[in-house]
């Protein structure tokens, strides 16, 4: 039987599936909500990213070992616009495709005309031009999919998927 899993990464909760990709039939289904959330000012959106990731390994060690030992492919989805910084010492908050910052910093029009192109709340490409603004050391730049199956793999640095990257 070739089993194929599917992993959703969610704003709130975390999903994952088991399916039989012959007969085209659910094995198992398990979700959480992970509660990754930071407590932030009104116009930001953050969420802990370590807590997601243990989430996911809830729900992945929650499904029959008998199954999971036979998974021949993962699929991974997940907050498409959100953006967080990394490097091997630290995880930087997940700042989600919900957070305003660039807008209420008056900042989203000047990265906007710098960039040339009309950015939006939210996305990872504003997001990012704020970050590159502090002053922080962060080495990468990712989705938490990327983040994640980074994480899983042991794989450093992230790859992020060119449709992940366009989403920003």
């Amino acid at each position: 039987m070739k089993i194929s899993m599917g992993i959703d990464v969610g704003t709130t909760k975390c999903a994952a599936v088991l399916r039989d990709a012959e007969q085209k039939k659910i094995l198992d289904i398990r979700s959480e909500n992970h509660q990754a959330d930071l407590n932030t000012s009104p116009e930001r959106s953050e969420q802990d990213p370590d807590k997601i990731l243990q989430s996911v390994i809830r729900i992945i060690n929650q499904m029959p070992q008998e199954l999971r030992a036979q998974v021949s492919s993962v699929g991974v989805t997940g907050q498409m616009h959100s953006v967080m910084g990394w490097n091997k010492n630290r995880d930087f908050p997940l700042i989600t495709w919900q957070d305003r910052r660039c807008s209420s910093d008056g900042k989203l029009a000047e990265f906007s005309r710098k960039s040339g192109h009309e950015l939006h709340d939210g996305y990872g490409a504003a997001s990012l031009a704020w970050l590159g603004q502090q002053k922080e050391n962060w080495d990468h730049a990712s989705t938490i999919m990327d983040y994640l199956t980074c994480q899983l793999c042991g794989n450093e640095p992230p790859v992020t998927d060119a449709s992940n990257a366009a989403s920003w």
